[in-house]
């Protein structure tokens, strides 16, 4: 049902932010003007994480569809309702802390990557400093609502390392390779994926 789909899409996007957020808290060893920015990160997350584990929002949505004579309305509201107790189960907290430990060794892994990528370039900075700047640019590029943070994630990714002496080559280079090397990179397998998948056969019981 799509109730479910959308609870395992929100409560994994969910997760990814949590772990961003983690990872940005870096770039406070490096920048000390985003300690606000962090703060403010991680004070939203958790309130909003109490929110949708709660069991207020259930009763204020259960609320409104016995108020609403409008059909699609009430539908609407019954539909969140089971989205909503759908997440709650994939974010009790044992499953929470697991998503959060699979997570951060994934993003880390990325932001290993730009480390990676800019000190072969000729820019030394710290490894804890390049995934801060990594996740931070990642946290901008979310912020600006543009799909896959395209060009927001790059320019502050940019604008970072400048700040940090990065030549204007490597400024503009070291972002657009991480980019090529993990977002497009994925985007070209799930394509890849996608197309092999559309092309099989479906297979018929007997």
């Amino acid at each position: 049902p799509y109730p479910v789909s959308l609870a395992c899409f929100f409560s994994e996007r969910l997760l990814d932010v949590i772990v961003i957020g983690l990872l940005a808290s870096f770039t406070v060893t490096i920048f000390d003007d985003y300690d606000v920015f962090v703060l403010i990160t991680f004070t939203v997350i958790l309130v909003f994480l109490m929110l949708i584990r709660s069991t207020l929002i259930l009763r204020l949505l259960n609320y409104f569809a016995s108020l609403t004579n409008a059909h699609w309305l009430r539908h609407l509201f019954i539909h969140s309702t089971t989205l909503l107790q759908t997440a709650q189960q994939f974010l009790r907290w044992h499953l929470l802390m697991v998503g959060i430990s699979l997570g951060l060794l994934a993003w880390a892994i990325q932001g290993l990557a730009f480390y990676f990528i800019v000190f072969k370039l000729g820019l030394e900075i710290s490894l804890l400093a390049a995934m801060g700047i990594y996740a931070i640019s990642l946290l901008a590029g979310a912020v600006s609502f543009i799909p896959g943070g395209v060009g927001t994630t790059e320019l502050v990714m940019g604008v970072l390392i400048s700040l940090l002496g990065a030549e204007p080559a490597i400024a503009v280079a070291a972002p657009l390779i991480s980019r090529l090397s993990t977002l497009w990179f994925a985007v070209v397998l799930g394509l890849g994926a996608t197309t092999i998948l559309s092309l099989r056969k479906p297979i018929v019981e007997t």
